[in-house]
């Protein structure tokens, strides 16, 4: 269930890069940088093993719900900008 939202995020994300800019370029950056992490997987292992796994899951969990609210105040100051 985790990757089936994990994977509609994804896409709404894509999908407002694309209403916001009209680039495909910026949607390649941000498709781009959804790997990123996949790269620091290895270090990040060797700290989540010593650290809280808890404590970790809530940190991220919370700057992923940063991200979405500030994607959405950018939205919305967007949207009022056409107008």
């Amino acid at each position: 269930m985790s990757w089936f939202g994990d994977s509609l995020y994804f896409v709404s994300l894509l999908w407002l890069v694309q209403e916001m800019t009209g680039s495909r370029a910026m949607m390649g950056l941000v498709a781009a940088c959804r790997t990123f992490p996949a790269l620091l997987s290895v270090v990040a292992g060797a700290f989540v093993d010593r650290w809280d796994r808890r404590r970790i899951m809530i940190a991220t969990d919370l700057i992923r719900a940063a991200t979405v609210a500030l994607a959405n105040s950018r939205r919305s100051s967007a949207s009022r900008l056409r107008w």
